[in-house]
């Protein structure tokens, strides 16, 4: 291997990607682009605060379809490929700015990745939404990609020229870049996976499952690679935030028997899919395939039984989607294809474990084992979803995890729903709002809309807490958030809740809104969130006594 390391300025790198002078590939051992608008608006906060953000990994390639047939072409801007480019390491970031580059849309071969747009709010600087200068737009003018008289046509000259300020800023920050050549013996597609496994157990957010796909089932089981690729973008394309964790944790643990600690070993899991590479069935077909293609249809059943139980959205605001796992062993040993045939007192106890262990993220810690245990009690027992004995595995690992308690909910006051670390009291909230029967303030049940048809809503704005020195803790907790319609968040805007919120009668109770107009006042934010909190605590305790109490 030879590396070559240097500096790429942002700006050398979108324009060499838009020209197509830079062909930029994802290799087959790549995960999916997984962050979130926050996530993207972080990043170009450290951009421009010139904070360090890693390197770069590139793979120079003059053929990256014949090094790796599963690799995924990044489309942007015009289509020449002069150079190749797979990226080993840092696909995360690179999309993001590729984001920034394309009106915050960009295409990985068939699929389409959209997020929410950054903008450049001259009051509050960056933020996530329309509320501002779209910074897409400006780094397009930056860049000579669109008129910059446009702009100023648009928005207020003075704002344009701080925005414009703000792109030359993140588009001459210099990333630190290795372009790699590989001259290896072995398959250099292997080693290319190697080095992304060495550089992300570093300390990156990412498991060695993901890690392991191509590695083990792509790079040396085409066939293994086919399948879990083919099915996870069919249902990628129903359930964007689908994580291939859980599908290879799932297909490969319930489908094919491994157990789960045998998937985290990269030595135990190349052995045992090797082994059932060479095995054949009667009429000739192998059992890795087989039994991957007998499975996989359950983990559909699976998302669809989650949306049954709770709402069409329920799949995208779960916080750990190993639950899955554990529903679609449920399905596959009860034979369930059909979300709908389960029984309703088996959709009820499913609904109250799946809130429980993703409320208290139960598979956090030790996900193999705690996994493991309750693939073989869903299969070891029979008829009903056996709610009971996946409580005593729960208590006999993680007592406290048996329940939600008025303490825990009131901890999600302090919880910020608009990042990771809020999506229990989310899910949660979710949850509650689609048993209360509420609706988008414009008419449609939330429970049968999409996650891309609801917007987080905050009841006291935030525009109403951006005075020097004054407390935001609880503004976007969960006694200030609800979900609504996009178009409606955006109209209601910064309007204090005094102004709108009588406007919605029966919905109030429905969103668990407090009716005491006096209550509604600034100065009453505090005591607001606080009895929106027990609101939500008493009817869920009345709906699900046997994991609220």
């Amino acid at each position: 291997m030879r590396l070559e390391p240097g500096l790429v300025s942002i700006k050398d790198l979108l324009l060499k990607a838009h020209s197509g002078d830079w062909s930029l590939w994802l290799p087959s051992f790549q995960r999916r682009f997984v962050w979130d608008p926050v996530d993207i608006k972080v990043f170009f906060d450290s951009l421009l605060k010139g904070n360090p953000v890693g390197i770069l990994l590139l793979w120079r390639s003059g053929s990256p379809e014949n090094l790796d047939p599963f690799a995924l072409r990044v489309l942007v801007g015009e289509d020449k490929s002069s150079e190749n480019y797979l990226i080993v390491d840092g696909q995360q970031r690179v999309l993001s700015l590729l984001l920034l580059l394309n009106g915050w849309r960009v295409k990985v071969g068939d699929i389409e990745y959209s997020r929410q747009p950054i903008s450049f709010n001259p009051t509050k600087f960056l933020e996530v939404g329309r509320r501002g200068l779209d910074l897409s737009e400006g780094m397009r003018a930056h860049l000579g990609l669109k008129d910059v008289d446009d702009l100023r046509r648009k928005y207020a000259s003075e704002y344009v020229d701080r925005l414009l300020g703000l792109c030359e800023k993140i588009a001459s920050y210099k990333i630190p870049v290795y372009f790699m050549d590989l001259d290896d013996e072995r398959s250099p597609l292997e080693r290319a996976a190697e080095i992304f496994i060495l550089a992300n157990r570093a300390g990156q957010r990412i498991t060695n499952v993901e890690l392991m796909l191509s590695y083990v089932s792509g790079v040396l089981i085409p066939e293994a690679s086919s399948i879990i690729r083919r099915s996870y973008d069919e249902l990628q394309a129903e359930f964007k935030e689908l994580d291939s964790t859980a599908l290879i944790r799932y297909s490969f643990g319930v489908g094919l028997d491994l157990k789960q600690r045998q998937i985290d070993d990269v030595e135990r899991f190349r052995s045992a899919v090797r082994g059932l590479a060479t095995q054949v069935d009667l009429t000739g077909r192998s059992v890795l395939g087989r039994g991957l293609e007998a499975s996989i249809p359950f983990f559909r059943s699976a998302i669809g039984l989650v949306r049954r139980c709770i709402g069409r959205a329920a799949p995208s605001f779960l916080t750990t989607q190993l639950s899955l796992v554990v529903l679609a062993t449920y399905m596959h040993s009860r034979g369930y294809r059909d979300p709908g045939k389960v029984p309703e007192a088996d959709v009820e106890a499913v609904r109250d474990w799946l809130v429980l262990v993703n409320f208290h993220g139960y598979y956090s810690a030790n996900p193999s084992g705690r996994l493991q245990k309750d693939i073989e009690t869903v299969k070891g027992s029979s008829g009903p979803f056996p709610f009971d004995d996946l409580l005593s595995n729960i208590k006999e690992t993680r007592g406290g995890a048996t329940s939600i308690t008025s303490s825990h909910m009131l901890r999600g006051l302090d919880a910020d729903l608009l990042r990771r670390s809020g999506q229990p009291y989310l899910f949660v909230l979710y949850t509650a709002l689609c048993l209360s029967g509420a609706s988008d303030w414009e008419g449609t049940l939330i429970r049968e809309l999409g996650p891309e048809s609801l917007a987080r809503h905050h009841l006291f704005p935030r525009s109403l807490f951006r005075t020097v020195g004054e407390e935001e803790g609880l503004i976007s907790g969960i006694g200030n958030i609800t979900l609504i319609s996009p178009s409606l968040n955006s109209e209601l805007s910064d309007k204090p809740p005094a102004e709108y919120l009588h406007q919605y009668g029966e919905e109030l109770r429905k969103h668990f809104i407090p009716e005491d107009r006096e209550l509604w006042g600034k100065d009453r934010f505090e005591e607001f969130c606080e009895r929106r909190a027990e609101l939500i605590y008493s009817f869920l305790k009345e709906r699900m006594p046997r994991v609220v109490k």
